[in-house]
Formats: C-alpha cells, structure tokens, sequence
C-alpha cells in the first residue's frame, strides 16, 4: 500500500471533491490533464448523511452521474446538515446516528 501512495504522488495524480453553494464539485487531475465537473442541488435524488461519532462523517449522494462518498469531520457535521437542508428537499435526506 506504501508503495501504491508513493508511486500516485510521483505520477501525479490529484483528485478533490466538494461541496458548496451550487452543488457537488469533483476534479481530477493526472500530470496537468484536468477533468472536471460540477452536479447541481437540482440533480441530486437522495442524501444519505452518516454520523460517525468517532473521527468522520460521511455522505452519500445519488443522481445520475457517479458521486463518490463525501468525508468530513466531526466538527463539519452542522455546517453539512444545515447546507443539504437548505439545498435539499427534507424528503430527501436520511441522517443515521
């Protein structure tokens, strides 16, 4: 596994994902070849936000196109409900403690 990290980070791999205002960011970059692309609040069919006391929470979010699960910390957990229930329909999202 060492090894695998290792020869990413020379290979230049780069990869960010996020959430914001508009919707979903995703972004992956090899040696300055960029793809990116952006998922809108309005493309989003459910929201799945699990609560994991220990260190990170996660969330899941289905539509279309393929989002891989969001990470944040513990200390995010407000900022992150506060934003899908003002994006989202409360229909829509699951919170699992």
């Amino acid at each position: 596994m060492i090894v695998g990290s290792l020869l990413a980070y020379l290979s230049g791999f780069e990869k960010h994902l996020y959430i914001d205002g508009t919707g979903v960011y995703q972004m992956k970059a090899f040696w300055g070849r960029k793809k990116e692309r952006r998922t809108g609040w309005d493309e989003i069919d459910d929201a799945r936000l699990v609560l994991n006391r220990r260190e990170n929470i996660y969330l899941f979010l289905h539509c279309t196109d393929k989002i891989p699960p969001l990470c944040f910390k513990c200390g995010d957990t407000d900022g992150v409900i506060k934003l899908l229930k003002k994006k989202l329909p409360n229909d829509i999202i699951l919170i699992e403690r």
